[in-house]
């Protein structure tokens, strides 16, 4: 039995956007005729007449400019992109602890919820400037669960 495997390269993505939105639907929104569309969806490995497709384009800039010092903005234009999905960027890993002790790492934590408080108490900070700082507070606490975790496993928290 042959399944449908979800698409992984970029031009498979381009595929199957096409087939949901149709050539003219991605025609409107790139501003490109049928044929380049059709270059955006074919496998570079095997097709001479293949194109970088903006996925690849994208991709590239956000490598680029993350080397080059940008994270937030990389991280700013990810969730510009979700969320109209109703999603934001999440780490996959562990946050790695940025102090020597889960201690140190739990008092570090109330830095930026206390600036995260005042950007919405006292400046009235619009939402996109408030949620990077929470972002960041989140992140804390992550490396504060991570430490808390590495703890645990080693038997240094008391049961």
């Amino acid at each position: 039995m042959c399944e449908k495997k979800p698409p992984v390269a970029s031009w498979e993505i381009m595929q199957a956007m096409k087939a949901a939105i149709g050539a003219s639907g991605m025609q409107n929104i790139f501003s490109v005729g049928q044929t380049q569309i059709g270059r955006y969806c074919r496998n570079p490995e095997f097709t001479a007449d293949s194109e970088r497709n903006p996925f690849d384009r994208i991709r590239l800039l956000l490598r680029q400019a993350d080397e080059a010092g940008a994270s937030e903005a990389v991280r700013a234009a990810l969730d510009f992109i979700m969320e109209p999905l109703g999603l934001r960027v999440a780490f996959v890993e562990d946050a790695e602890p940025d102090q020597p002790t889960t201690i140190e790492e739990m008092l570090s934590d109330y830095k930026n919820v206390g600036l995260a408080h005042k950007a919405m108490k006292e400046e009235k900070a619009h939402p996109n400037v408030v949620r990077p700082i929470v972002d960041e507070a989140k992140q804390d606490l992550e490396q504060t669960y991570t430490s808390y975790k590495r703890d645990w496993e080693a038997g240094k928290v008391q049961r």
